[in-house]
């Protein structure tokens, strides 16, 4: 039996702390080596983008691919998931609210081992359709006392902090500049469609934890130079993959500012094969560009949810 799982469906099946257990557990899977990540390909047409992706995660008896199309009628997402055992094709699942909620706890799961534990200050720079489940990921790994938040749009950025400080029973306060926010966060993220840098190392307070996962593209960056130098601990979701899209790591390695061989994956620290803090002061980062191995763990408890509580509809069979 395939199911197609819809977003409305997803939405009442997948929630935050579900969303960051899978990622932390898929997080140490591969840490473990247990899983198989395929970097995200790009097919260009005249008018709209073809983005693939696919993991492997052997311990859920899993395999699957994302695609998404990107063009001037918006984004769409689905999952294909497929049991590694037998090759069924389990679920189609929308995978837009998946994919915000994914990221999130990407996010989050860094904070959890690398932000220090009394962190309380956190800043959102953005405030687009990511950024609020990367605050409310954050909010849920720690104690925060206040956030801050900055955008471009001064109604954007209000219209954000009085829905979050609904939703997260925090005060979220808007800024006009993003030195403002960062400079008082001990957890900043980067949460921008910006090419050009959006974080200056001069604005990062010593013992900071920073997440950027805005900027997926090889000439896009969120963090200057001086920023990615002062880093004491990069981790990054997948290397191979940041060789190919990520502008920050690249261009700071071209410049000289830092080299791959000192880069991590947030899954060694996961698996507790590199630490993630060593001391009060360190300042560390996580460079995130999204990848299908969370996709797929999200995927797969979206999938067992559905056949627990009898959702989603049944489509014919494939393969079969």
């Amino acid at each position: 039996m395939t199911l197609h799982i819809t977003e409305d469906e997803v939405n009442r099946l997948l929630d935050m702390p579900a969303a960051i257990d899978a990622v932390e557990q898929v997080f140490r899977f591969q840490g473990e080596g247990l899983v198989h990540n395929v970097p995200r390909r790009r097919a260009v047409g005249k008018s709209m983008v073809l983005h693939l992706m696919g993991a492997a995660v052997s311990p859920l008896d899993r395999v699957g691919f994302k695609a998404y199309t990107t063009g001037p009628s918006g984004v769409r997402f689905v999952i294909n998931l497929y049991r590694e055992s037998t090759g069924e094709l389990d679920a189609v699942i929308d995978a837009g609210r998946l994919g915000q909620l994914r990221t999130g706890a990407a996010s989050g799961v860094s904070a959890r081992y690398m932000a220090r534990e009394d962190a309380k200050i956190a800043a959102i720079i953005g405030s687009g359709y990511q950024a609020r489940t990367q605050l409310e990921a954050i909010a849920h790994v720690r104690k925060l006392s206040k956030a801050y938040v900055f955008s471009r749009g001064p109604e954007n950025r209000a219209a954000f902090a009085a829905e979050m400080s609904e939703s997260l029973g925090l005060e979220v306060e808007p800024v006009d500049d993003a030195e403002t926010a960062c400079e008082r966060a001990d957890i900043i993220v980067a949460a921008t469609d910006s090419a050009t840098p959006v974080v200056e190392g001069d604005w990062i307070a010593p013992g900071a934890h920073v997440a950027a996962m805005g900027a997926n593209r090889i000439s896009a960056r969120e963090l200057d130079d001086a920023a990615m130098g002062g880093f004491d601990l990069i981790a990054v979701d997948d290397v191979e993959q940041s060789k190919i899209e990520s502008g920050d790591l690249s261009g700071a390695v071209d410049n000289g500012v830092i080299s791959w061989d000192e880069i991590v994956h947030l899954g060694d620290i996961v698996a507790g094969r590199v630490p993630g803090r060593s001391y009060r002061s360190q300042m560390t980062l996580f460079k995130s560009l999204g990848i299908a191995l969370w996709d797929v763990a999200a995927a797969h408890y979206v999938y067992e949810r559905a056949i627990q509580e009898g959702v989603g509809t049944e489509l014919a069979s494939f393969g079969s």
